[in-house]
């Protein structure tokens, strides 16, 4: 604790300076700009604002992760990861560790509260929010973005009794974003989803916005993401055709769009690693690796994306369709992926 302390010291008070430009320029702007590349700009503002500690903390309990990201504010940031003991979560940690490459790893031990472990969480995990943007006298997390003059640009959607939920508030505080609480619909992330479960996930999301008087009806308004941070199905059937609920649930009935959706699953460890890497770890390279072969996927090749990598200047890796087999797969990948962003084309069913 007193070494977490006089980490924190180092760093002077800072405001988040939100550019001086006016409303109209702003919104003539944003219309100029895909949907996708402005969400992602409004989080790369957020990121470059905060300064940012090359310091990884551990803990090994989820009450000690909760008193960690309590510190964080618009003053500093770090990345806690949990060490529950097993070879996956240190796995994890080495991965992250090689990737962001800290100038030093502290351990942080809990201070005993007096109250249950993990009491109270709703109210604590606002209150986590609230100090990460530097609440003042008292002040909601909404309060607090007011003052700042910050718009939320997702929802993240969480449960109690889910253990990703570290990972929700991690990422409603790290981002900016606002945190609703629901029951996890029921299912591993293999099973399949209901069309009625999906439609009670959408409200959750849209009521979450609409209390907060935050647009989110089109794509390129206020709120263009939505984060699943629950162990539950991952896909959906609707008219006999299968389809992600990642790519579902940010759609209306007539499937046209209004949100990107993220989905985060996992025990504490496992789920709180992830959003330690969406939040800390630079995108710097890609594998690219295109499974789906035939002109039926043409929509889904991954040319254009391979060239815009390589126009910001990312080293890639790219199988091509017609290529990318099960024994190229396990060539690259025998010794592992280095590259920084993955992404897999893949389709086939459970026997080929």
């Amino acid at each position: 604790m007193r070494t977490l302390s006089m980490l924190l010291s180092i760093f002077g008070l800072c405001a988040l300076a939100l550019p001086a430009v006016s409303q109209a320029q702003q919104q003539e702007e944003e219309r100029q700009i895909h949907p996708g590349q402005l969400l992602g700009l409004r989080q790369l503002q957020v990121a470059s604002q905060v300064p940012l500690a090359k310091t990884l903390v551990l803990v090994q309990s989820e009450e000690a992760f909760l008193q960690a990201v309590s510190h964080w504010s618009l003053e500093v940031r770090f990345p806690v990861l949990i060490d529950d003991g097993t070879w996956s979560a240190r796995e994890d940690i080495a991965r992250f560790v090689r990737a962001f490459e800290p100038e030093e790893i502290l351990v942080y031990e809990p201070v005993p509260s007096g109250e249950p472990e993990m009491a109270r969480l709703v109210d604590r995990a606002s209150g986590i929010i609230a100090n990460a943007w530097s609440a003042q006298n008292g002040e909601s997390y909404r309060d607090a973005w007011s003052r700042l003059n910050f718009t939320p640009a997702g929802v993240v959607l969480a449960s109690e009794k889910d253990e990703a939920r570290l990972a929700a508030i991690a990422l409603a505080a790290g981002r900016g974003q606002l945190l609703a609480w629901t029951e996890a619909p029921r299912g591993t992330p293999s099973a399949s989803l209901s069309k009625e479960k999906l439609q009670g996930l959408r409200r959750v999301a849209t009521d979450a916005a609409d209390e907060a008087g935050v647009a989110w009806r089109e794509l390129g308004d206020a709120i263009d993401a939505v984060t699943v941070c629950m162990s539950m199905p991952s896909r959906m059937t609707h008219e006999k055709q299968i389809y992600a609920m990642t790519d579902a649930l940010g759609r209306y009935n007539d499937f046209d769009r209004y949100a990107y959706v993220g989905h985060i699953f996992g025990n504490a460890a496992e789920s709180t690693y992830m959003a330690m890497c969406s939040l800390f770890v630079d995108l710097e390279s890609a594998f690219l690796f295109d499974g789906y072969a035939g002109s039926n996927f043409g929509d889904y090749a991954l040319d254009s994306l391979d060239e815009l990598a390589r126009s910001q200047g990312w080293s890639t890796i790219f199988s091509k369709s017609g290529n990318a087999d099960r024994e190229l797969w396990r060539l690259l990948s025998r010794r592992g992926i280095e590259q920084s962003f993955i992404q897999v084309n893949t389709s086939g069913h459970a026997r080929w």
